[in-house]
């Protein structure tokens, strides 16, 4: 007697060409569109694709095509082996996450902002 083999995969072939065309190629969560670019931290960033386990993987083991969604990878991470009852659930949890990346957009790291402007922390804002 064999033993299952119990370990993650990705949905098949046939099944990502299906999901990101159902999708429109777009993060299901975030509507974002793989390949574009978003800003972090001062940097740009590629909107990267990520196979999620619509019912987390650590939940059931369940590998089915039909249990697959194309996420991106900030949406995958966010979202992790939470379990969600819509997928409106999820896309108001990772939006979150959104807001706090597109709010530190264009704010530079604080090394660089040091550097840059020639200020450390202890720099007085009002001069006497």
């Amino acid at each position: 007697m064999s033993t299952p083999e119990f370990s993650r995969r990705l949905p098949s072939v046939r099944a990502r060409k299906r999901i990101l065309a159902e999708q429109d190629n777009c993060c299901l969560y975030c509507g974002r569109r793989f390949g574009s670019t978003y800003q972090c931290g001062g940097r740009k960033r590629r909107v990267v694709l990520n196979w999620d386990h619509l019912v987390p993987w650590i939940q059931n083991a369940d590998n089915s095509d039909d249990n697959f969604v194309a996420a991106c990878a900030v949406c995958n991470g966010a979202k992790g082996d939470r379990l969600f009852n819509t997928v409106g659930e999820v896309q108001d949890f990772v939006a979150r996450r959104w807001a706090v990346i597109e709010a530190e957009a264009y704010r530079p790291l604080r090394g660089m902002r040091d550097s840059v402007h020639g200020l450390s922390s202890e720099t007085p804002i009002l001069r006497e």
